[in-house]
């Protein structure tokens, strides 16, 4: 063969290696900042860089060492995944014009956490924060990390997935998060937001005014609830369904004295659903769209009137779906001083009861013919003179614009539907604030949105 015709033969190849191999720099950039942006509390290793023309950017047989820990937190893979792996090649380059593939998910695969590892300790705080023990099982001590010790898991193999797919001609993304525990629960959440673009670009991100269509709940348990209320159980000395009655009742109980309402049938949907491996899948889904102001806007009750329900626990459709939520009612609170206590805890000292003048006088003059002594006439001048008058605290009528000056401090609230709520500020939160009041023996934190205030006052 002529050397002539070498060149034209090759240069397909000379391409498709120069391609690959800039693919393969470009992932490996990435990969490598990363690791300098953690390396203050965890360092990042990999054994290999993985590439593919059919959209896959990643690393494989990861190990991170938290800080000061020599024991790793081992992955299998961490990897991007699109429909379009041209988008990997032109990031950071004078090619990238901001377009975003219309698939795109992160994925972290194999995630296997060893639950007696040295560097389990260091997230364990932070897990039990975030736990809760079931209603009727605070016998159990323990939540989060500690708790999955107790209930046997030695280790978690987890993978997690999220990603989106964007439709051009429906101007819709769908948004989903996918988490599977290997022999513990599979889990899955789905949002459909109307974008109003045709083209998803970063330019076009930053002008959005996204809409939700609807979105959806999934999570099969495998082992945590069978084992959950066996342990509870035997704290109790109590048969499983003799537990299980006793917590749905208790969870019913605590659910409406938040103020929600439900029908029967999502009792016992819900005791189906922990009586076994249960599966359950939730739904909320709009007629039209509903815009970022619509849903700040709007309360609990709102909501729900917007959004199609549909529950489907153990394969069975759940119907009908009654869920409610009006402010839980407060007892009447006396805005008098009795006993040293004002209104809904505000607090004054006891006026001790005194002799009048008169009184005195007359007690002075019954002493038969008996010197008045200096004390006594200490008495008369202090029983005469002007006594201080306690100023008792009451609620003042204010508008809720004030209301941020007031945290901390007691508010009487009259909602628009009829409701009265009487609590402390504890903080603002977006379009309202969150009130924190007495609920049977223990507390429970309102969230009060202000399109719902019809007047309000505060104890001063």
């Amino acid at each position: 063969m002529k050397k002539g015709l070498i060149l034209p033969l090759l240069l397909p190849l000379i391409i498709f290696a120069a391609v690959k191999g800039y693919f393969w720099y470009q992932v490996k950039r990435f990969v490598d900042d990363v690791a300098v942006q953690i390396s203050p509390f965890a360092t990042l290793e990999y054994e290999s860089i993985d590439t593919s023309f059919t959209g896959i950017a990643g690393i494989s047989n990861v190990r991170i060492y938290p800080s000061g820990s020599e024991y790793p937190l081992n992955i299998s893979s961490i990897r991007v995944v699109s429909d379009d792996w041209v988008y990997f090649v032109k990031l950071g380059t004078p090619l990238d014009k901001g377009d975003l593939p219309r698939e795109l998910a992160f994925e972290v695969i194999g995630i296997d956490i060893d639950l007696n590892a040295p560097y389990i300790n260091m997230f364990s705080q932070q897990a039990a924060v975030a736990g809760n023990t079931f209603a009727g099982c605070e016998k159990s001590q323990v939540v989060g990390l500690e708790l999955l010790k107790q209930l046997g898991y030695g280790t978690l193999h987890t993978d997690v997935k999220l990603s989106y797919r964007f439709n051009p001609e429906s101007e819709y993304v769908t948004v989903n998060m996918d988490a599977v525990g290997e022999n513990s629960f599979a889990m899955k959440l789905s949002s459909d937001i109307d974008l109003g673009v045709s083209v998803l670009n970063r330019e076009n991100m930053k002008s959005l005014q996204p809409k939700l269509g609807g979105f959806s709940f999934g999570y099969r348990d495998m082992s945590f609830n069978e084992k959950y209320i066996a342990h509870c159980a035997a704290l109790y000395d109590e048969e499983v369904p003799q537990f299980v009655d006793r917590h749905v009742t208790l969870t019913a109980d605590r659910y409406r004295q938040f103020g929600f309402e439900f029908n029967q049938e999502l009792v016992e949907a819900y005791r189906s659903f922990i009586s076994t491996q249960g599966d359950m899948n939730l739904s909320f889904n709009a007629d039209t769209p509903l815009g970022v102001q619509q849903l700040a806007m709007a309360g609990p009750n709102e909501y729900l009137k917007m959004m199609d329900v549909k529950l489907v626990v153990n394969g069975k459709n759940i119907t009908p779906v009654n869920v409610g939520w009006n402010m839980p009612e407060m007892g009447q609170n006396q805005s008098i001083i009795k006993e040293g206590r004002l209104g809904s805890g505000a607090t004054v000292p006891p006026v001790q009861p005194q002799s009048s003048l008169p009184e005195i006088m007359e007690q002075v003059a019954q002493k038969s013919k008996s010197i008045i002594t200096p004390e006594e006439k200490r008495a008369v001048k202090e029983a005469a003179a002007p006594r201080p008058k306690v100023k008792a605290k009451k609620y003042i009528r204010t508008s809720v614009p004030e209301l941020s000056k007031y945290v901390g401090s007691m508010i009487q609230v009259d909602t628009k539907n009829g409701h009265r709520i009487e609590g402390e500020i504890k903080k603002l939160i977006r379009n309202g604030v969150q009130i924190e009041k007495t609920v049977g023996n223990g507390t429970a934190l309102l969230p009060i949105v202000y399109s719902n205030v019809l007047a309000v006052k505060v104890l001063r």
